[in-house]
């Protein structure tokens, strides 16, 4: 195999061993720490698209490189390659890099094939077409087989005129050839006419067989063939000089007729703008008036116009004519405009318009200016443009509820919650359940099943997290009696416990005599239990603290006998065993005889002065499983004077 073709194969074989290498090196793992993880290049494709290209379109490039006859080509695009290898060098540096195993492998190979990418790819070798021989010209016959006469045959006549003359200069055999050769030129001068009528192919015929034909002619026809091969160059010199002389005249005469049209299209574009410019004027200037127009009768100039008028009383009226003309509801300031308007109709003391447009600003729902949505639950809340715009707390909340903050989606459910619109106060409270505040009202809501299923432990685990104001904590308070939530095990844990969380609610609210009663309850019940705990065994009286169990429950607090048995006499609490009822009271002889808290199974609240056996409300709270709470005067657990309210505070009747 030749030389240059063993290049071109091994650069071919380079090409492939190239593509190979860089384009599985983002994909590869090689022995040793080095790593360039495909996964991680995959995941961070956008942020890393400058290393796919280098992987990829560079080594592309070097390969086909190696097939240029340029050797400034195959510089470049070789040295290109080492982008890939110095960035990964910079980028992941010594962490990511340990030249052991399959990094030295990599490192070595990509310097290898760089440095063999420099090796300049042989180019086939080319003779110029102006001293080619033409295919059917005539053939220069081999020089003679021996080398004195093949000299010989080279030198002119005087040449070896020199040479025979001066036999001892110069070697016997060339003196001998020389004089030969002088012989044959002599008598061939003779033949020269006859041989210069043969053809060439007889011509041909005489110099392949010397041994056959004399000397003489065969010197003839070889000067007869040389004359001839001279002559077809020489022709083939000339034909293909007028070649490249009528080439350059044809380039010469498209070029000057390209400038010729090329003059002529100038010519004719200048004419057609000397005709059609003042048309192109008029169409500018009515363009340029379009786009005025435009503008000034566009929703956004008005808007920015109003806005600088409405500040003026004085032309409020132009800018109520201004912002009456923007009715395009996806205009990007539509629920601004309208707002304004309104302000500006509230100027000028046009209630019903002032409605109209407020409504309208409303809409849409786009909330893209938040303060006139304010300023319609304002106005929905207070009735101050009725009966334009009538008082509606629910319309004010259901407007609140399509806000895309938080603020206003917590005060839309609290509107539906004194609203008593429980259903749509539960989904308000949801959509921000993870607000401290909606958390608490979602507990009243399940504390009671107000729009959603009655669930105790749901509504004390909401209420848990609900901010210590009221009304939660009050409730809290509640549930950590009724589902005996303390901080340890029995019954003086729940009520210390609930008793944290009533005094909390009585600091609160000091005029809410429900709110003191409980916390006095539960304060008097501990300090009875810390008060006889001070007191020793002898020293106790006839009152002392104890407990006790009976058939259905039991009894902790103060305690007496009398007539031979005894029982709860003073501050103390019944619990019973098959239930969740808790009775707080001040007790004499086993009767409620005082202040007391008493809550029911099926969470019926009663706190205040109780009588009797059963512990009946003479005055003060009643709350019901529903929410309902009553105040006043009671017998027989009827309210015979006093008031009552809904959950949210709303009072529904008076009672005389």
């Amino acid at each position: 195999m030749e030389t240059k073709n063993l290049l071109k194969l091994l650069h071919a074989l380079f090409a492939a061993v190239a593509l190979v290498v860089f384009l599985a090196a983002p994909f590869a793992s090689f022995g040793g720490k080095f790593s360039v993880s495909g996964a991680r290049m995959l995941e961070n494709l956008d942020e890393e698209n400058l290393w796919m290209v280098l992987f990829v379109i560079m080594p592309v490039l070097a390969a086909c490189s190696n097939f240029s006859d340029s050797k400034t080509l195959r510089g470049i695009a070789s040295g290109a390659m080492l982008l890939p290898v110095l960035i990964l060098f910079a980028q992941e540096n010594s962490s990511r890099l340990d030249l052991e195993a399959g990094g030295i492998v990599y490192c070595v190979a990509s310097v290898a094939l760089i440095i063999l990418a420099l090796i300049p790819a042989p180019a086939e070798e080319s003779e110029s077409p102006s001293i080619r021989p033409a295919a059917a010209g005539p053939d220069t016959p081999a020089p003679a087989a021996d080398t004195a006469g093949a000299e010989a045959r080279s030198y002119d006549a005087e040449r070896l005129q020199t040479i025979v003359a001066n036999p001892a200069l110069y070697r016997s055999e060339l003196v001998e050839s020389c004089r030969e050769e002088l012989r044959i030129r002599e008598a061939a001068a003779g033949l020269m006419p006859q041989t210069e009528q043969m053809p060439d192919e007889k011509l041909r015929e005489i110099c392949n067989a010397p041994q056959t034909y004399s000397p003489e002619l065969l010197y003839c026809a070889q000067k007869t063939l040389e004359a001839r091969a001279a002559a077809v160059r020489e022709r083939q010199a000339r034909e293909e000089a007028e070649h490249r002389a009528q080439l350059q005249k044809e380039a010469e005469e498209r070029q000057a007729r390209l400038r010729q049209e090329a003059e002529q299209a100038r010519l004719r574009r200048q004419a057609a703008w000397k005709k059609w410019r003042p048309f192109a004027g008029l169409a500018l200037l009515l363009a340029l008036a379009a786009s005025v127009a435009a503008f000034l009768t566009s929703d956004g100039h008005r808007y920015a116009r109003a806005v600088k008028l409405a500040g003026n009383q004085e032309q409020a009226l132009k800018a109520v004519r201004l912002l009456e003309k923007i009715e395009d509801p996806e205009f990007e300031h539509y629920a601004a405009a309208k707002g304004l308007l309104c302000d500006c109709y509230l100027s000028l003391q046009d209630s019903a318009a002032a409605a109209r447009a407020l409504t309208d600003a409303v809409s849409q729902q786009d909330w893209s200016a938040p303060e006139t949505y304010d300023r319609y639950v304002y106005f929905r809340r207070t009735g101050e443009l009725a009966p334009h715009l009538p008082k509606s707390v629910r319309l004010a909340a259901e407007c609140l509820a399509l806000a895309p903050d938080t603020e206003r989606k917590l005060e839309a459910g609290i509107l539906f919650f004194d609203s008593g619109i429980y259903g749509s106060a539960g989904e308000a409270f949801e959509s921000v359940e993870f607000v401290p505040k909606a958390k608490g009202y979602l507990g009243i809501l399940h504390l009671y099943g107000l729009g959603m299923e009655q669930d105790f432990e749901t509504a004390y685990d909401y209420l848990q997290q609900a901010p210590r104001e009221m009304p939660f904590v009050v409730h809290l308070g509640d549930l950590t009696l009724y589902l005996r939530k303390g901080k340890g095990y029995g019954v003086m844990s729940h009520i210390e416990a609930a008793d944290e969380l009533y005094a909390e609610a009585a600091r609160l609210a000091p005029d809410d005599k429900a709110c003191t009663d409980r916390y006095t309850v539960t304060r008097n019940v501990l300090d009875a239990q810390k008060k006889h705990a001070q007191i020793s065994y002898w020293d106790r009286g006839s009152v002392y603290w104890n407990s006790y169990t009976f058939d259905k429950g039991s009894y902790t607090g103060e305690y007496t006998e009398w007539n031979g048995s005894g029982g709860a006499h003073g501050w103390g609490c019944f619990t019973w065993k098959q239930s969740k009822e808790i009775r707080l009271a001040r007790y004499a002889h086993l009767v409620s005889a005082g202040l007391g808290i008493n809550i029911a199974d099926n969470y019926r609240i009663t706190v205040g002065t109780l009588s009797g056996n059963y512990g009946q409300l003479v005055s003060g709270t009643l709350i019901t499983p529903q929410g309902v709470t009553k105040t006043g005067v009671f017998r027989d657990s009827e309210l015979v004077e006093g008031s009552e309210y809904n959950p949210n505070g709303t009072l529904l009747s008076r009672v005389k």
